[in-house]
């Protein structure tokens, strides 16, 4: 790999990429058929199954002596900036944090924990937004070198995963990691007694035949007392968002039919998916739920979790048959902090900026209700209003409850836009004969659509406050600040946790041409100053001793 001279696309070899933007129309038709053929084709050709064969033949990877690092980081491969800044941090050879001491080595390993390219995954996303940059910031790693190992979430499966088992299941490196899966889920064994294990869930959907058996295979060297870190591209314990507790079952089933029997403790569960840091830690045995989707995605709200979550037993004891559920109680510390999380939302005022495509949408069709208005009569005038508030409705997403509730969220969004184009119209019409109806449309349409846009994010933050929509209003305001990864030392007291953040990613870049081999190709104008999200935790193998 050639070191590049300047930050242009011929000299790096790829086109750093902006930041998703998820509101706009292409972008919007282009994921719901992804997600459209995904959920069709899913059920009919899954790949899972298909790793069976002897070109993914794959046993437990092997990672021993006396200690290990281990570094986590999901939902990357969005922006440049976001994904870049974290990459560089990961790929130092030692990391100074503000608030750890002494730096912190490079993880020996790399586990990417879902989702590793945004929107969809393809052949050439893969290498402009994720496979490039990661290489950027790690060309080469003189002496021993760090493996990388990846797990799927839902936007790698929108291909059918054909790309991600192309870029992570063919042994190629990427730049100074190499890579040693052949299937989209493996199982390592750590020092100490740990291990940890990867669980491909497709599209939240069963354990396939294939998987559980190459798990059972792994669970057979699995001895009574040694400690287990699961990974899944999913928290199913958001009950708010997985409420049907289907996902939820699905990860207890697996933990049951691999672990029950084996006298190991399921002591920390890692996941992504949702773009912030959070952790909840069981009542009485210590069992640690982790979610970590920092590594480049826009920023997710934390404000809205929940204290404190209820679950069954079969999480926390995989073996046990009792009904008494247990209690996990969320760390005060989360990432974004919470206040700062509330404060971002009121920040959906940017989406017609970061959404001009959707501005633009609204604005034509604001332009055919005010044309309708001035010209065509009340009939074609309703019926263009009636379409208003129907796709408002089906919009509309609450929490639970059915269409009454969606009724009473969607139909006074939807009743906001015609009365706005209504306003608008009126305000043509007052311009009198001089305005030929098409010039006063044609100049009121930019403003009506900005207006139109701000009702649609003023509804979010209105809806959000019911717990609904809580994505959909940070989706919409693509931020990229606040990312972080988990960096793991496995050692003789146990696992100890490093929750790192970055309230600020860089935005500005220089090549580094005369570094050495293993230097980053860029470094920022301005420092990168990674925190301690929370102090360092300590995950041990066996459960803690129930309370007095």
């Amino acid at each position: 790999m050639t070191r590049p001279a300047g930050t242009t696309t011929g000299q790096l070899g790829f086109t750093p990429q902006q930041a998703t933007r998820w509101l706009n129309p292409r972008q919007l038709f282009r994921t719901a058929v992804a997600v459209l053929l995904a959920d069709i084709f899913g059920a009919y050709a899954d790949k899972r199954e298909l790793q069976q064969c002897g070109v993914f033949t794959q046993a437990v990877f092997g990672h021993g002596g006396d200690e290990l690092w281990l570094d986590y980081v999901s939902d990357l491969g969005d922006g440049f900036d976001a994904t870049y800044s974290v990459a560089s941090l990961v790929a130092q050879d030692e990391l100074t944090v503000d608030g750890a001491t002494p730096a912190l080595p490079r993880g020996d390993v790399l586990v990417l924990g879902g989702d590793e390219v945004y929107p969809v995954a393809d052949a050439f996303a893969y290498e402009a937004r994720t496979t490039r940059v990661y290489a950027a910031a790690l060309p080469e790693t003189p002496g021993p070198r760090p493996v990388l190992y990846a797990l799927p979430g839902n936007h790698d499966w929108y291909d059918g995963l054909t790309a991600f088992l192309r870029v992570f299941a063919q042994g190629e490196a990427i730049g100074g990691w190499d890579t040693a899966q052949r299937r989209s889920y493996f199982g390592l064994r750590l020092p100490r007694r740990w291990w940890l294990l990867a669980v491909d869930i497709q599209l939240d959907t069963y354990i396939d035949g294939p998987q559980l058996a190459y798990f059972r295979g792994v669970a057979g060297e699995i001895r009574p007392g040694d400690g287990v870190i699961l990974c899944t591209a999913k928290p199913s314990w958001y009950p708010r968002a997985h409420g049907d507790g289907n996902s939820l079952a699905r990860l207890e089933y697996f933990a049951r039919k691999v672990l029950a029997g084996t006298g190991a403790h399921l002591r920390l569960v890692l996941t992504g998916d949702s773009h912030h840091y959070a952790r909840y830690t069981a009542e009485g045995s210590g069992q640690t739920l982790l979610t970590s989707g920092l590594g480049g995605a826009y920023t997710s709200a934390t404000h809205h979790l929940d204290e404190s979550l209820t679950l069954s037993p079969r999480l926390d004891r995989p073996g046990d048959r009792g009904t008494e559920p247990v209690t996990y109680r969320l760390a005060p510390k989360t990432w974004p902090p919470r206040e700062r999380s509330r404060r971002m939302a009121l920040d959906v005022v940017v989406l017609p900026f970061r959404n001009r495509g959707f501005w633009a949408l609204l604005g034509a069709v604001q332009a055919v209700f005010m044309t309708a208005l001035l010209t065509s009569g009340l009939l074609w005038t309703a019926s263009v209003a009636l379409v208003m508030v129907l796709a408002a409705v089906g919009f509309a997403a609450p929490t639970r409850g059915g269409i009454l509730p969606r009724l009473r969220l969607g139909v006074p969004h939807g009743l906001a836009h015609p009365l706005l184009g209504g306003a608008a119209g009126a305000a043509c019409a007052a311009a009198g004969p001089g305005w030929p109806v098409g010039i006063a449309v044609a100049v009121a349409t930019p403003v009506v659509g900005l207006l139109s846009a701000e009702v649609v994010a003023a509804y979010l933050w209105f809806a959000s406050r019911r717990r609904a929509h809580v994505n959909e209003l940070f989706a919409a305001q693509s931020r990229e600040d606040y990312k972080g990864f988990v960096r793991m030392h496995i050692g003789p007291e146990g696992v100890r946790v490093y929750p790192i953040g970055l309230r600020r990613v860089a935005d500005r870049w220089s090549a580094r041409p005369d570094g050495a081999p293993g230097d980053p190709w860029l470094e920022p104008a301005e420092p990168l100053r990674p925190e301690l999200i929370e102090e360092p935790f300590l995950v041990t193998r066996e459960p803690a001793p129930p309370p007095p």
